[in-house]
């Protein structure tokens, strides 16, 4: 199997984002990135910012789909 490499540019478009998904209730995600790539294709990228000894759980990683899909839809 190939992967090739996208580039992307990218936008920061919301910093500590706090919105209601359908099905889910509140959900937050530290950052939300707004992406295109050459071609002109959009795209958008959840950021869960974690330190120290902080993990990252399927939890938070199922709500930003969740988040992604609801507010940005196409």
């Amino acid at each position: 199997m190939h992967f090739q490499a996208e580039r992307f540019t990218c936008y920061s478009l919301q910093n500590h984002l706090r919105t209601t998904v359908p099905e889910l209730g509140q959900v937050e995600t530290d950052e939300i990135y707004i992406g295109v790539d050459g071609r002109g294709v959009h795209y958008v990228f959840p950021v869960q910012a974690k330190g120290g000894t902080d993990k990252l759980n399927i939890v938070q990683i199922e709500q930003d789909f969740a988040l992604c899909a609801a507010k940005f839809p196409h």
